[in-house]
């Protein structure tokens, strides 16, 4: 079996479809424009073709091609020759794009607010996880000492500050690393603009 990397660096085999074969990636789908009746300049034997992606219906003449095809989570772009260019969703025709927000829109990495939401989500597991097993050890050294009782309370009460304190070190952390990918991203974007 042949692996073709169609426009955007998207792999044919797990990001299509024959069975839709003018459907494509979504990741790169605002880099083709509808055709009408289901039909789009997507093909999925021809998805590397070089008058496949960003070409004809407003981008300049001669420019673009399979090559200014950009994937991003926010459906992929074209970058012809540092000007943007979309068809938002598969329209008609190929938009310039000149609004910052509609570029950020675009132009978004795969890791965005999903992603921390996602990296918030297995830390509040984890923090649930560690709270169950503290009251586990709490429960088994009630039942198996009663003459050490203010000890035990005593251990219980550190055991309970630690995962506090844990719990609000990692978050501080996950804010900062949420903080560092906002501005990432807002620092790719303006480079991009200028």
């Amino acid at each position: 079996m042949v692996n073709v990397t169609c426009c955007g660096g998207k792999d044919r085999n797990t990001t299509t479809s024959s069975t839709n074969p003018y459907r494509p990636p979504s990741e790169t789908r605002n880099c083709y424009v509808s055709l009408g009746n289901n039909r789009s300049t997507f093909d999925f034997m021809e998805c590397d073709g070089e008058n496949t992606a960003c070409t004809g219906y407003g981008i300049p003449e001669g420019l673009g091609g399979c090559n200014a095809c950009t994937k991003s989570s926010g459906g992929g772009y074209c970058d012809v020759n540092g000007s943007f260019w979309s068809s938002k969703g598969m329209g008609r025709r190929f938009h310039r794009l000149t609004d910052p927000d509609d570029i950020a829109d675009i132009t978004k990495s795969s890791t965005d607010l999903g992603e921390t939401s996602r990296l918030l989500k297995r830390y509040e597991t984890t923090m649930n996880n560690r709270f169950r097993e503290s009251e586990i050890r709490r429960k088994r050294n009630k039942t198996t000492s009663t003459s050490n009782n203010e000890e035990t309370e005593t251990q219980d009460n550190i055991i309970e500050e630690n995962t506090i304190t844990n719990y609000i070190t990692d978050i501080l952390l996950y804010i900062g690393v949420s903080a560092t990918f906002l501005v990432m991203i807002l620092s790719i974007v303006l480079i991009l603009l200028k």
